[in-house]
């Protein structure tokens, strides 16, 4: 089961996209960990498809995340060295389908229109499929971190069951 991957491959918006998260992992090199976060969150929590007027823009305060905004000087953060490459993963849709209902997309059902809900939505019709909803969002199995609110673990949890059987 895929919740949520991070592919940007059948998104209309593609180029901006990863244009976007390009510009996510030269703020990780430039500025560190706090301001390289608060750009992802932003980019992650974007409604929609994105423009060009996306790009560019500043960096949100890492304090508004409950991030800090401080920088370590560490550059070992794998989020934010791989993410371009992650996002443009090109797929092999024929082998996918090959495998039939082994491979299931799941998007959260409070994740509405972002980029990763997107993102498995598409990668679920390139395969001819949809995406299977689960409870909460994109973080819909984790706590509260990062200043966002807990997700609903134990009910993301019992879908996840369901759907694996």
């Amino acid at each position: 089961m895929a919740h949520e991957p991070p592919l940007v491959t059948y998104l209309p918006d593609r180029e901006v996209a990863l244009a976007a998260c390009e510009e996510v992992r030269r703020t990780y090199e430039r500025d560190g960990h706090g301001p390289a976060m608060a750009r992802f969150m932003a980019l992650v929590m974007a409604p929609g498809e994105l423009d060009e007027s996306f790009l560019g823009r500043p960096a949100p305060d890492p304090a508004a995340f409950g991030i800090p905004p401080g920088d370590d000087g560490s550059r070992d953060d794998p989020l934010f060295r791989n993410m371009p490459a992650c996002n443009a993963l090109e797929l092999d849709p024929d082998r996918l389908r090959d495998l039939g209902g082994r491979v299931v997309l799941a998007v959260g059902e409070d994740s509405g229109d972002t980029p990763a809900a997107r993102g498995a939505r598409s990668v679920a019709q390139a395969l001819g499929a949809e995406a299977v909803v689960v409870p909460g969002d994109h973080g819909g199995f984790m706590g509260e971190v990062y200043g966002r609110p807990a997700g609903r673990p134990d009910e993301f949890a019992a879908a996840l069951r369901e759907i694996l059987g």
